[in-house]
């Protein structure tokens, strides 16, 4: 059986192939219609989540943020372990955005002086 691809986030939008847009709630399956590019960004951003079917989908944790202003934002790995901080989503705060171009060895002050799309032009996501 082939796995399904369910929202993970509790709202998220994906681009439809006729350039629409429909909408994906946590739980529930990707539409046919989806563009395969933009599915692949949001299951790279963790928006989505592949199951093994359909009914797995209800077993799916919904991410709930702290702050309900932010989607799927979490703080950059500030640990001392050898591990690299891992990308924030796109739909990080910008604060987000700066501490993790700070652990890339970017000034806090030249980091903080970039707008929030300039940062996340700087450090695009990695291929696949």
């Amino acid at each position: 059986m082939a796995k399904q691809l369910v929202g993970k986030a509790p709202l998220s939008l994906v681009r439809t192939v006729d350039s629409g847009m429909e909408y994906v709630y946590a739980g529930k399956p990707v539409p046919r219609s989806a563009d395969p590019a933009d599915v692949r960004r949001l299951l790279d951003e963790g928006f989505l989540v592949e199951v093994a079917s359909v009914e797995a989908a209800a077993e799916v944790e919904v991410e709930q943020p702290d702050d309900p202003g932010l989607v799927n934002a979490e703080q950059p790995d500030t640990g001392d372990g050898d591990e690299a901080a891992p990308r924030p989503p796109r739909a990080a705060a910008k604060e987000v955005w700066v501490d993790y171009a700070v652990a890339q060895g970017v000034d806090r002050a030249a980091a903080e002086a970039l707008t929030k799309q300039e940062l996340v032009d700087r450090f695009p996501p990695a291929s696949v």
